[in-house]
């Protein structure tokens, strides 16, 4: 069923031909369905136009062309935080997910995320699914997101091949809805 270097690149990414569902005879809207069913990671499906590569992410991407592909898919289903940090210099609010709370805001404050040092984690909740609990409170809280070259960016984690995507943005008003069981901090 699987090449060689199919099984190999499985390997790269902690995968195993366990994770894989077999999609190769069903339409694209059954096997969308039947991986989610079936808990599966990839989906062994139809050659990409780019490479002819086999291995899909659930939502149809390629997953040997773009790796960050099956990161973000990993992230959007992992438990962790989700936080709530502010800015009062540069006035922004930023939503993002993580494992630990304290490395975040560390880690923001160092690099100067948004060319700002002053950040504070403003709410936290742990969720079971930190990535897309991030998307959704993105999608119901936010009226405007003003997308500003030095604070919106993707950027490589070093070592884990998986991309970490972060979106910064300060609000026109509306009432920010904070999911049940955050922490004011």
């Amino acid at each position: 069923m699987l090449t060689k270097d199919e099984i190999e690149f499985l390997r790269t990414q902690g995968l195993t031909a366990a994770d894989v569902y077999d999609g190769r005879i069903q339409t694209s809207a059954g096997w969308k369905a039947g991986v989610r069913a079936s808990g599966k990671t990839v989906v062994l499906g139809s050659p990409c136009t780019s490479k002819g590569h086999r291995l899909r992410t659930r939502s149809g991407h390629c997953a040997q062309c773009d790796t960050a592909k099956l990161g973000y898919q990993r992230r959007h289903n992992t438990a962790g935080y989700i936080y709530i940090a502010g800015s009062r210099s540069a006035k922004l609010i930023k939503v993002g997910t993580c494992v630990d709370i304290d490395q975040r805001v560390r880690n923001l404050k160092n690099q100067a995320y948004g060319n700002t040092s002053d950040w504070v984690m403003l709410f936290t909740a742990h969720v079971d699914a930190g990535g897309k609990t991030e998307s959704d409170v993105l999608a119901s809280s936010v009226d405007e997101i003003q997308s500003r070259p030095d604070v919106l960016q993707r950027r490589k984690t070093a070592g884990s091949g998986r991309d970490a995507e972060d979106i910064v943005f300060s609000g026109t008003g509306g009432d920010a809805r904070i999911p049940e069981g955050c922490q004011c901090l």
